[in-house]
């Protein structure tokens, strides 16, 4: 609507009103806050508007393709991903938080992993050495060899405990612009509108 006013003079009263202003037309307005912040590890939600004008009845989908900027680590899902006409459609943007492998997992791990390859090697030797006649006594020295091996294994298991290895670094902190586009319509007659809001990760 549109308001005029007038403050009057000598010869006329002071006045105003209203009056309503109709706009026809097939275009549309995409609009979306500024910016939007989550903790590493939680979710964002973002409301996306759709406004017509007048004449607009068109049909909007939005997918993860209609988004643009995503950080590593993230997973974006659109709730009400159509919409005709006017409306609202959620964007829930998932980040993932930061995770690391414990030092007693990687030590374990390597400690497991040396142990196997020291049996098998003395399983191999067993095979190898002639266990009849003169050469008996390389039976007792058969154990005797996977025993030393055995404890190696628990000396570098132990040693080596102490790198960091493994884990996912997340979502980094950060502050990410994220352009969402909507498109209405097809070839010649497509209408494209973009909106662009900050993300920012803590």
């Amino acid at each position: 609507s549109v308001r005029a006013a007038y403050a009057g003079d000598p010869n006329y009263g002071q006045a105003s009103g209203y009056t309503s202003v109709t706009v026809t037309g097939t275009d549309f307005f995409l609009g979306v806050a500024s910016s939007f912040t989550v903790p590493s590890g939680q979710a964002a939600t973002v409301y996306v508007f759709v406004e017509g004008q007048t004449g607009y009845n068109g049909t909007i989908s939005f997918t993860q393709a209609s988004l643009a900027g995503l950080p590593p680590e993230t997973t974006a899902t659109f709730n009400n991903p159509t919409i005709t006409g006017a409306g609202t459609a959620l964007l829930y943007i998932g980040t993932t938080a930061r995770s690391a492998a414990t030092k007693k997992a990687v030590a374990s791990a390597r400690f497991w992993r040396t142990v196997s390859g020291s049996l098998f090697l003395a399983s191999i030797l067993l095979l190898v050495f002639p266990v009849f006649g003169r050469h008996r006594r390389n039976l007792f020295a058969i154990p005797m060899l996977a025993l030393v091996l055995l404890a190696s294994a628990c000396g570098g298991g132990g040693g080596n405990g102490g790198g960091s290895g493994g884990g996912n670094p997340g979502t980094l902190p950060g502050t990410y612009p994220i352009t969402i586009t909507a498109i209405s319509g097809a070839g010649s007659n497509a209408i494209t509108h973009t909106a662009t809001f900050n993300l920012i990760v803590q």
